[in-house]
């Protein structure tokens, strides 16, 4: 039986946000995004990863995007992740789509403004912005 999504792949699709994190490892600059899907419900989340460009001579990989418990994931997945005031908007490529198990290009976050986190997630994000790997990061 052939799989027919529930909506047209260039509509985008929201998800409510019930959870937000970021933090800063030795090597990378990291965004979680905690909501809720009809495949994992709850425990579904979405790991936006900026590493470090240390090394001129190293090609910038740009954005690392995680799906789940990160099984799912690689480079070259979103065309670009934009951090809205109260969303954080996500486009992703065709593979980006197909490895993450997204039927739709664009993803929206909806989350309150009051919600935890949401001003160490911006703070993180103007980080990526700055960093060679964060070519795909932009803040409106």
């Amino acid at each position: 039986m052939k799989h027919i999504p529930a909506h047209a792949p260039d509509d985008p699709i929201s998800y409510q946000c019930h959870y937000l994190d970021a933090g800063t490892t030795d090597w990378d600059l990291w965004v979680s995004i905690g909501f809720h899907s009809p495949g994992y419900h709850d425990a579904d989340a979405l790991h936006i990863v900026c590493g470090f460009h240390d090394d001129e001579d190293e090609v910038a990989e740009g954005i690392h995007l995680e799906r789940k418990d990160q099984s799912q994931g690689g480079t070259g997945l979103a065309e670009d992740v934009l951090l809205l005031a109260d969303r954080i908007r996500v486009s992703l490529t065709d593979r980006g789509m197909a490895i993450l198990g997204f039927d739709c290009r664009t993803l929206e976050f909806l989350f309150p403004r009051e919600l935890g986190n949401a001003g160490k997630v911006a703070e993180h994000f103007a980080r990526m912005l700055a960093e060679a790997n964060g070519a795909q990061i932009r803040i409106g």
